[in-house]
């Protein structure tokens, strides 16, 4: 449209500068001329040449024809583009689109009568003789590259061998340049190739045949060749341990064959319509770019469904491990090729229906096409730099694992999203699309450059929100979690080692991070398309008041909570004692925390109802164990003994946990039973258990080997008089039967 607004401006400016010149001198009016018809297609070359060939009378019967026209038309079509609606307007398109295709096929018996004609008029036009020449010159050129190739492939060979015999590398750095080696050694030909042409083409054939060769040997020769080059290196049919997408022998060696024929059509199709348009045959006179266009997408599609398990399988790429979305796309990204397929068909016979030619110039449609089907190539690409670029797991345990592959599934995100980014800008550059001039859709120039900025905000915020939760993730995955303590080997009423600090904050502020970016992405995206936020940020002020009068409770626990994580009292992890409620500590929320009991049950605390923590997680723990033995025990063996186990335990696996080693306090206490004996030891929170557990054992085993007992309670009764030499075994039995007796009612009488 441009192009056809400068060109009337051109003729506009040649009609008044030659108006005065042209005037016969008479006054006469000038004769009538011949019926002038526009260049088909507007060209500014066609239009230099239609003004250079007709008179200042012709050109300003020619100006005026075509401003009339436009003054009818213009304002009929804002009108009907704003009285018709929505379906109107689809009618019309379909309408048109079976108008171009019945047109397509009414026109196809001219196809092979279109060439001839342009033949004959190249023919006539240059003369067998130019025209031998000039094919001769480029069979000379064409010769001279092949044997160019020969000798730079028998030059290179040994360094072709060693590039194509390496394997391949972990380093993504290194696949590079082992890439960046494999291209330049598979073009050498091609690159000789264009030197050659260059020289040889350029120099010896005519001027006026120059561009005939030109685009013959770019759409027969050249591109095939770089397809078959870059393809090669995708999909390797002959060497799979070089394949960089994930398909099989068949699907690389079918998909990489039929791709050099559809750019060998293709390029043939281009050559023949350029041909013909250059002799004299308008581009819609025999619609061979549409029968071009119909069988290459018809070619397209059926092979991506012959192939569609092998094109499905590239999209998956190489990871065994996939998601339910990738798996989805993956499954129906055949199907999807073919809808685009079907969209770009109907789109070009829409395009021809209404003229507009111009718009297919350079194959936007083919460009669109191969942008899509670069999706699997793309999308391994980003697996594969994220794979190696991605930090690796620094910390032990499952929250440092599943942090790192959440972290690694946002960096695959962003890729994604900076990839489609450029993709659709790639898309709207092909296409000529402004993302601001939607002002012929009735929304408006203005709200329409707003829309595009508020969208730009969305997506921006989305950026960020994966770089936050990355980043997070990426912390977590650091964190080394405690080792685990098996329920035999804990203690009632003890829980296990806490995690880290971070480990406890970090989920929280996630949560705060997502809360604030999607609110602020939210307000400043409705705001910039012209919504007035004021009164949302308003009544969020006034909620806030609300939930500051009404929820007193819940505000309190909120800041205790605040304050309980920046005072560091507990973590996730950690044993804790609230009051009469006690646990490990499972989960921190907003507003309270829950402990598991070790009983299994879980209880919920609001952060506002504790007055105080005691935290048994922290730094160390002192167990002190008490012994009960009889009075007339050797407390220098019980002192060996003691010290014995002591050097025995730091041989031990869990020697790592204990902090100091189990060692001998001396007497404790002296009781009606016995001497009380205390030892102690110090270890690592959670970790004690198993300490304590074996030191039994030891200690009784080891009292067993010195002959050492164990106190314990006796009923003695000392019997004397005259009697008790000669008491029997049943008046001895009595006589203890009534001390139990005597012994359990002091018992009921001591109070509770």
């Amino acid at each position: 449209m441009l192009r056809f607004i400068a060109a009337l401006f051109f003729l506009l400016s040649l009609s008044f500068q030659s108006v005065a010149q042209n005037v016969p001198a008479d006054g006469s009016e000038p004769a009538a001329s011949a019926e002038i018809k526009l260049p088909d297609p507007l060209t500014p070359d066609g239009v230099r040449d239609l003004v250079s060939s007709i008179s200042d009378a012709d050109a300003r019967k020619l100006l005026v024809e075509v401003l009339d026209k436009l003054a009818v038309k213009a304002p009929a079509s804002i009108e009907e583009a704003s009285q018709t609606g929505f379906m109107a307007a689809v009618r019309e398109s379909a309408s048109g689109v079976l108008t171009s295709v019945r047109d397509t096929f009414l026109r196809a018996p001219r196809v092979i009568p279109g060439i001839v004609t342009a033949y004959e008029n190249f023919v006539s036009t240059h003369g067998w003789p130019l025209i031998a020449r000039t094919f001769g010159i480029m069979a000379i050129a064409l010769v001279v590259s092949l044997a160019a190739g020969m000798a730079f492939n028998r030059f290179a060979g040994n360094w072709r061998g060693l590039v194509r015999n390496m394997g391949m590398p972990d380093s993504l750095l290194e696949l590079a340049k082992i890439l960046v080696g494999r291209v330049l050694v598979d073009l050498g030909d091609l690159i000789i190739l264009l030197i050659v042409l260059q020289l040889i083409v350029g120099q010896f054939v005519a001027p006026e045949m120059r561009e005939f060769a030109r685009i013959f040997m770019i759409s027969l020769v050249v591109l095939p060749k770089v397809t078959a080059e870059l393809t090669g290196v995708l999909l390797a049919p002959r060497n799979p341990e070089w394949r960089l997408l994930n398909v099989d022998d068949r699907t690389a060696s079918g998909l990489w064959f039929h791709q050099i024929a559809i750019v060998a059509f293709m390029g043939l199709g281009a050559f023949l319509v350029e041909f013909q348009v250059s002799n004299g045959v308008p581009l819609g006179e025999t619609r061979l770019g549409a029968w071009t266009t119909l069988i290459i997408f018809l070619w397209i599609g059926a092979i991506v469904w012959r192939y569609r398990d092998g094109v499905s399988r590239m999209m998956a790429g190489w990871e065994t491990e996939t998601t339910p979305f990738e798996q989805f796309v993956a499954k129906w990204f055949p199907v999807s090729m073919l809808v685009l397929l079907a969209v770009m068909w109907l789109l070009v016979e829409y395009l021809a229906s209404i003229e507009r030619f111009d718009l297919l110039v350079g194959g936007r449609h083919y460009l669109t096409i191969v942008l899509f089907a670069l999706t699997p190539a793309l999308d391994t690409a980003i697996r594969a730099i994220v794979r190696q670029l991605a930090p690796h797991l620094h910390g032990e345990g499952e929250i440092a694992e599943q942090a790192l592959k959440a972290s690694n599934r946002s960096y695959l995100r962003i890729g994604r999203t900076l990839v489609f980014g450029f993709a659709l800008l790639m898309t709207a550059r092909i296409w000529d699309i402004s993302f601001t001039n939607i002002a012929a859709a009735g929304v408006g120039a203005q709200f329409a450059g707003h829309l595009v900025q508020a969208l730009a905000i969305a997506a921006a915020g989305y950026l960020i929100w994966e770089f936050t939760m990355s980043w997070i993730n990426r912390q977590l995955s650091k964190e080394v979690a405690p080792a685990a303590v098996h329920s035999d080997d804990m203690g009632e009423g003890e829980g296990a080692a806490a995690g880290s600090r971070l480990a406890t904050v970090l989920p929280l502020l996630r949560l705060l991070l997502q809360a604030t970016i999607v609110i602020m992405t939210l307000l400043l995206a409705l705001g910039q398309i012209g919504i007035d936020i004021t009164p949302l940020l308003a009544g969020a002020g006034i909620l806030g008041l609300a939930i500051g009068f009404g929820a007193q409770t819940l505000v309190k626990d909120i800041v205790s909570g605040l304050f309980f994580l920046i005072d560091d009292a507990f973590r996730v992890g950690e044993y804790i004692v609230v009051g009469s409620t006690e646990g490990t500590v499972e989960k921190i929320s907003v507003r309270s925390l829950q402990l598991r009991h070790a009983s299994g049950l879980v209880h919920t605390l609001p952060y506002g109802e504790i007055a105080q923590v005691t935290n048994a997680s922290r730094d160390w723990v002192i167990v002190k164990m008490k012994f009960t033995v009889p009075f007339n025990t050797d407390m220098k063996k019980v002192k060996k003994i003691f010290k014995t186990i002591g050097a025995d335990i730091l041989n031990e696996p869990y020697a790592a946990d204990i902090l100091q080693t189990f060692k001998l306090q001396g007497v404790g206490d002296v009781n009606d039973v016995g001497i009380v004996i205390r030892g102690k030891f110090t270890a690592k929170p959670g970790r004690q258990w198993m300490v304590r557990k074996d030191i039994y054992a030891r200690i009784q085993r080891m009292f067993d080997e010195n002959a050492i007992e164990f106190a314990r309670r006796e009923v003695r009764v000392n019997i004397s008089g005259p009697g008790a030499a000669t008491l029997d075994e049943e008046g001895k039995r009595q006589i203890a039967a009534a001390a139990v007796d005597i012994v359990a009612a002091e018992a009921a009488a001591k109070p509770a």
